[in-house]
């Protein structure tokens, strides 16, 4: 009996032997990674400076429950994040490894540029799968169009006395290849001063923070950017050593202060005699869908030197030089450089001679005529979406189309939809338009076409009347202009004004940044979504109201933490009877001053 019972105790310990190893042993040899059905990476909330990136869930063979398994983002500026190998070795991750996650809000990231994403999923014993890299472009910045007075604050485009290039708006201050995003405006004093954080991409100091001083002598206007190098805005603010004493001769650290003279000779919205299409302002040029960064402009000369975007289908990261000409009311360029190695090189180039609107003197062939597009260029607002259309892209709410061709006499564009559209993404669409008197209509006649000659194909299509369904199956739509609410403003409380700048597609409030996805020109609003780096709400959706008492213009954000576009837009509280004393959830609503 003792001999059973040893015998009993024996085998226990043998089969508890046996399942505990067994147990070890499927552990360490797991080597089965995780499985992904549906690898494709989506965008969305896209801005100038982030976007959301979502996937989809993985699955592993070693257990049902998905949440265990843990999920890593990383991004790269080329497509080298391609295997697990590849995006450890290459890519910058963000954030670190985190259970169940199907989503990550990118913020940071730089205006117009392609970022190439990737994920890595891995299961409790380590095992790695990668999702399908994916690319995208964040948006442009918006361009506003009402410039307010440089009396109070100096939006506008504008050149040095180094011959550096200037473009600045109430959110924006671009010298060169480097910006500013301005977060505080002290204009209440002769010390007129803003604090902006540099760019991330800029090459001094990025993300630090900077204060520039600007100072009017009689109609000249002067800036000292005193510091670049501080860790926070409140230290840069307090940076206080600029003298106004002479300015053209020094007081700006150890030297004088920098002169800027307003730049307006080839600032705007045009098209060339070979219909294609060109935006430009102090600090872009933007042809089609190739972009130049400008860097130098010699005004007395009248040539700019610019770095080809890394993007550009030619001649990527080269430097170009444009030569421009004005005969009588005609503006002509030239754009004499486009591959060279340094904006030396490109500017060492000898200047071309305009002769004629026909001579062959750009090289082997005649100056180029730049025109303005008439009608079609602005801010505008639909019942149902907000509108922002320059020569080179037409933005409705959260879509962009890349304007690739103008034909002035049948009055349309040709446009290759954003990669991120909603709906027929990278194909190509044809907008016609009309004015009916002085009421403008649009009729986007082509959405899904293959390409660029298959959409321009399309027949013309006839405005009748406002009614009639002759754009396609349907009517054409009407394009409201929405002036009013356009442009760089002040509000009038406060010691560091807040400051606005409003496009038809974007709000910016300081370092707060809002998409408008929709606008509604009768009803005076904008619905917007709240950009996923804002301090407060991120992406949630606000609406914004506007009205006018007089020549006074006011604004009530009306919403601001709603979980959808829809609750944000049955937000109808705001009264504009008395805007300056009530109307806005109790309080005032508040003055913009441009």
């Amino acid at each position: 009996m003792k001999n059973f019972k040893l015998l009993i105790i024996l085998l226990l310990t043998v089969f508890l032997f046996i399942g505990c190893k067994s147990e070890d042993s499927d552990e360490a040899t797991d080597t089965t990674a995780p499985t992904i059905s549906t690898k494709t990476l989506s965008f969305s909330n896209l801005s100038s400076t982030a976007l959301k990136v979502s996937w989809s869930d993985a699955s592993d063979d070693s257990t049902s429950d998905v949440s265990t398994l843990s999920y890593r983002i990383y991004k790269s500026n080329s497509s080298n994040i391609d295997t697990v190998s590849n995006i450890e070795a290459n890519g910058t991750a963000i954030g670190d490894f985190a259970k169940g996650v199907t989503y990550s809000n990118i913020t940071g990231l730089s205006p117009e540029n392609s970022y190439y994403f990737n994920v890595i999923v891995k299961d409790n014993t380590g095992n790695k799968s990668t999702y399908t890299l994916n690319s995208t472009k964040t948006n442009r910045l918006p361009v506003s169009t009402k410039l307010a007075s440089s009396t109070s604050f100096p939006t506008g485009n504008y050149v040095d006395d180094g011959k550096g290039t200037h473009s600045i708006t109430a959110g924006y201050w671009f010298n060169g290849k480097s910006y500013y995003r301005i977060t505080k405006i002290d204009t209440t004093s002769n010390a007129s001063f803003m604090v902006a954080q540099n760019g991330i991409t800029n090459a001094n100091n990025p993300s630090k923070y900077s204060r520039f001083d600007w100072h009017k002598v009689g109609t000249d206007l002067y800036y000292c950017q005193i510091t670049s190098d501080q860790d926070d805005a409140n230290t840069a603010g307090e940076v206080d050593t600029a003298s106004r004493t002479n300015p053209a001769s020094n007081g700006c650290g150890s030297s004088a202060w920098s002169k800027l003279t307003a730049f307006n000779d080839v600032i705007g919205d045009f098209v060339d005699n070979s219909t294609y299409t060109h935006t430009i302002s102090a600090n872009q040029w933007i042809n089609g869908n190739s972009t130049f960064s400008l860097i130098k402009n010699d005004i007395d000369n009248k040539f700019i030197i610019a770095q080809n975007s890394a993007n550009n289908a030619l001649s990527a990261s080269k430097y170009s030089r444009f030569d421009w000409h004005k005969d009588g009311t005609d503006l002509y360029y030239c754009q004499i450089a486009y591959n060279k190695d340094s904006a030396d090189d490109a500017e060492a180039v000898t200047k071309p001679t305009f002769t004629n609107a026909v001579a062959a003197n750009c090289g082997t062939s005649p100056w180029s005529k730049l025109s303005p597009i008439p009608d079609i260029i602005g801010n505008f607002a639909t019942s149902y979406s907000p509108y922002s259309i320059s020569a080179t892209k037409w933005i409705a709410g959260p879509d962009q189309f890349n304007v690739t061709k103008y034909n002035s006499t049948n009055q349309y564009f040709i446009a290759q939809n954003g990669a991120n559209n909603a709906w027929s993404a990278s194909k190509y669409s044809r907008f016609d338009w009309h004015k009916d008197g002085t009421d403008l209509y649009y009729c986007q006649i082509a959405y899904n076409k293959d390409t660029a000659a298959d959409a321009e194909a399309v027949s013309n299509p006839t405005f009748t009347n406002a009614t009639a369904t002759n754009c396609g199956v349907g009517q054409w739509t009407k394009l409201s202009t929405i002036s009013d609410i356009i442009g760089d403003f002040s509000e009038t409380a406060g010691t560091y004004k807040s400051q606005h700048s409003v496009s038809a597609t974007q709000w910016l409030n300081g370092k707060s940044s809002y998409t408008l996805i929709k606008g509604n020109a009768t009803g005076k609003y904008f619905i917007g979504l709240n950009n996923a780096d804002n301090a407060w709400n991120a992406s949630k959706y606000s609406r914004f109201d506007w009205a006018k008492s007089g020549t006074d213009l006011y604004y009530c954000q009306s919403a601001y933490n709603k979980a959808t576009a829809a609750e944000a837009e049955a937000v109808t509280t705001s009264d504009s009877s008395d805007p300056a004393n009530s109307g806005c959830g109790g309080f005032p609503w508040t003055k913009l001053t441009p």
